[in-house]
């Protein structure tokens, strides 16, 4: 072979060689720069509350970091939060799940509160209901301390104007020493049809204080 045949082979070597490495830059680059969409809340939406079309759209997210978040609306839209889904976060897979906000054998009972008498729950948590026996309070026979029921689940959790109490925006120490908003004045609580009555009956009179109990396992379990 003579030396300028030598040179052209080389030259289309090393350019072979250099089409081979920027392909397989560029595919390696692609595939590290891939997106697909999923599914991100678009407002605060508390645990065991129905996700409205409104409450969430699609954004591009990296592949490599989307898996197990959900990718199709469809499978949200109608759904039941299983927790609370603050403004902004993706959606995984076993946050929402089909079924009504209130179990087979349970109602929606509100009852007033106040910041104290809240013990600021939010929905999803649970919370132990004891009456408050007003014309007891200040005679010689201690008030009985014994709750009219436990373990209660809060579905909604409701400020003065009326709109579900954002974890995030309550934690604004300041607004709400100021302008009372994010303190709970409703609380919704999923009460069993037998125990209804009663709890009804103080609620009506505002003579219902409520602890907060430990962290419920997952919504849904008993």
């Amino acid at each position: 072979m003579s030396k300028k045949a030598a040179i052209i082979v080389s030259v289309v070597l090393a350019l072979v060689f250099t089409v081979l490495v920027t392909a397989n830059a560029n595919r390696r680059f692609a595939e590290a720069t891939r997106t697909v969409e999923v599914v991100q809340t678009t407002q605060y939406i508390p645990a065991g509350a129905m996700v409205d079309p409104d409450d969430i759209k699609l954004v591009k997210v990296p592949d490599e970091i989307a898996a197990g978040l959900i990718q199709d609306p469809d499978k949200v839209v109608g759904k039941i939060t299983r927790v609370g889904l603050v403004k902004g976060q993706y959606i995984w897979e076993d946050t929402v799940g089909p079924g009504l906000p209130c179990r087979p054998g349970y109602i929606e009972v509100h009852v007033p509160t106040d910041l104290s008498s809240s013990a600021c729950v939010i929905a999803g948590d649970r919370v132990n209901v004891y009456p408050i026996n007003k014309s007891a309070v200040y005679s010689e026979t201690p008030p009985s301390t014994k709750p009219l029921a436990e373990g209660l689940r809060v579905l909604h959790s409701y400020d003065q104007s009326g709109q579900e109490i954002d974890p995030v925006k309550r934690s604004v120490l300041k607004e709400v020493a100021t302008s009372g908003k994010n303190v709970a004045v409703s609380v919704a609580l999923e009460v069993p049809k037998d125990m209804a009555d009663q709890i009804v009956k103080f609620a009506s009179h505002k003579a219902i204080y409520l602890t907060k109990c430990p962290p419920d396992r997952s919504w849904g379990e008993e």
